[in-house]
């Protein structure tokens, strides 16, 4: 994604994170209201910055509104066993 990209809701441009571009979203058939974002990032700092722009945006406010708790963020490392 550049740098030039676009939100579809504003103009506000979307810097370029060098994240994964797929972006799976678990859900739970027992705790329903538990959604999961699994997310691959270059580094952690990579996601912190992203989230700090977020945040910056308002984004996380607006999203924060919509939830019955703040979102939990967890972070793990790949492995290969």
């Amino acid at each position: 994604m550049s740098s030039n990209s676009r939100t579809e809701n504003d103009n506000e441009p979307l810097p370029d994170w060098n994240h994964h571009p797929e972006l799976p979203i678990k859900l739970s058939p027992v705790f329903t209201l538990n959604i999961i974002l699994l997310e691959t990032w270059v580094s952690r700092e990579h996601q912190e910055k992203y989230l700090q722009w977020r945040a910056d945006t308002g984004a996380l406010e607006a999203l924060g509104s919509m939830l019955s708790q703040a979102p939990s963020i967890r972070y793990y490392d790949n492995s290969s066993i």
